[in-house]
């Protein structure tokens, strides 16, 4: 039985913020948000400090060190600032890198019910035909018990259903979050992902228990393995030679193991970002139809491949940065940048590379011209970047003397940076 001290649910908008304080500053001032460090207790502490910071401050973690799978940095954001540079970064790479960001689930913050199901295919190979009955026999199984325990009403198109299946594991990431699917619907959330575990350890004890100490999981009205009145999963399964459709062989268990993973329900877990992969890793976790991701459209097209390297113009006075990776990215922001009726983007290039300081740089641009605060071509005078390494991030600006204002400001991604944090 889940801790009704622990595993209360408590209705979304009791942990709503209010966003309008950090919107106005935005539109004032330009600032975001964006905060790095090398270690995770240093973020927190970072986030102690600014606890009453409107909107709420919020953690990730990105992978940078192909070497060294799983080490990890850390940035602190809110939602907003984060998801907006994340969609950026990823629509600029044409060059296809790949990115590997977490989500890192505080045990202090309100959390939607999510499960990761997983199971090894050598082991499990009759099964992987029928994955997808075994997804939907535990969302309607835990829909289940969710009105059972807290009387709460959700269905399992409630869940979002995110899949990183490779050759060798099957993989999906489950998030109950109904209101992606209905906007009126009732949300409500844990208080937070140790308490979610309270409610999530007993269910699985139970089937467990069920599994093993009666006979009814192999009877075909089994309402945890073979489904329950709903005949759309009446699918020819293979023959049932296990005691429940919840169990799979596993090689770091004895016999049979649950197909949900149960360890992660623990303090500071780190929750892979829709459109990441693993370092080292190409599978990136994407939804499945029909799953509708909150910010869908962020998924519409993924880079197109490009040479990470950065071609200079011909008889340039080209040059190299301490940064290599900021010269490649400086210019797949500039060709991004081009106005739609640019002839071809591809032929913008880094003409010269002027080094400011030894923590600003200036890169200038050749091939486009075209000015964002007039909305044209210039003449004769042409654009820059300038990066500055201490701020993270680039400012597109205009030799134009009458043109003052810089034209727009990226971030630079955190990968590019971590070795130039101060120790």
């Amino acid at each position: 039985m889940a801790r009704s001290d622990d595993a209360t649910l408590v209705p979304q908008f009791a942990v709503k913020r209010d966003y309008s304080t950090l919107h106005r500053a935005k539109t004032a001032t330009g600032f975001v948000q964006w905060e790095i460090f090398h270690t995770q207790e240093l973020a927190l502490a970072y986030m102690a400090e600014h606890d009453a910071a409107r909107p709420p401050l919020r953690l990730f973690s990105f992978e940078f060190d192909a070497a060294a799978p799983g080490r990890r940095r850390f940035l602190v954001s809110t939602l907003t600032d984060f998801w907006n540079a994340y969609q950026d970064f990823r629509a600029a790479d044409r060059a296809d890198r790949g990115w590997h960001y977490y989500e890192v689930v505080c045990p202090d913050l309100p959390a939607r019910l999510y499960f990761d199901v997983e199971f090894d295919i050598a082991l499990n190979r009759p099964l992987v035909a029928h994955a997808d009955h075994v997804v939907r026999v535990l969302k309607r199984g835990f829909c289940r018990e969710l009105l059972h325990t807290f009387g709460y009403v959700v269905q399992p198109d409630d869940f979002v259903d995110l899949d990183s299946t490779s050759a060798t594991k099957f993989s999906r990431h489950l998030i109950l979050s109904p209101r992606t699917r209905r906007p009126d619907a009732d949300e409500r959330l844990f208080p937070s992902n140790l308490a979610m575990g309270h409610f999530v350890q007993p269910v699985c004890d139970k089937i467990l228990a069920h599994a093993f100490e009666t006979d009814e999981c192999l009877q075909p009205d089994c309402a945890w393995c073979h489904g329950d009145d709903d005949n759309s999963d009446a699918v020819a399964l293979p023959p049932n030679t296990r005691p429940c459709d919840l169990l799979v062989a596993n090689s770091h268990a004895a016999g049979l193991a649950l197909v949900i993973d149960r360890g992660v329900y623990t303090r500071y877990r780190n929750f892979r970002m829709c459109g990441s992969s693993k370092i080292g890793k190409t599978v990136r976790l994407t939804w499945k139809a029909p799953a509708r991701a909150c910010l869908a459209a962020a998924a519409e097209g993924y880079p197109r491949p490009m040479a990470a390297s950065a071609p200079r113009a011909r008889g340039s006075h080209a040059a190299s940065s301490p940064w290599p990776g900021v010269d490649a990215w400086v210019l797949q922001m500039a060709r991004r940048d081009a106005p739609p009726e640019h002839p071809n983007p591809e032929r913008i290039a880094v003409s010269r590379i002027k080094l400011v300081s030894d923590r600003v740089a200036s890169y200038t641009i050749a091939g486009d011209r075209y000015c964002m605060l007039i909305g044209r071509q210039h003449r004769s005078n042409g654009v820059y970047y300038v990066v500055n390494m201490d701020l993270r991030r680039a400012t597109r600006r205009c030799f134009d003397h009458e043109c003052t204002q810089p034209q727009r400001t990226h971030l630079l991604p955190p990968e590019l940076v971590v070795d130039a944090l101060p120790a």
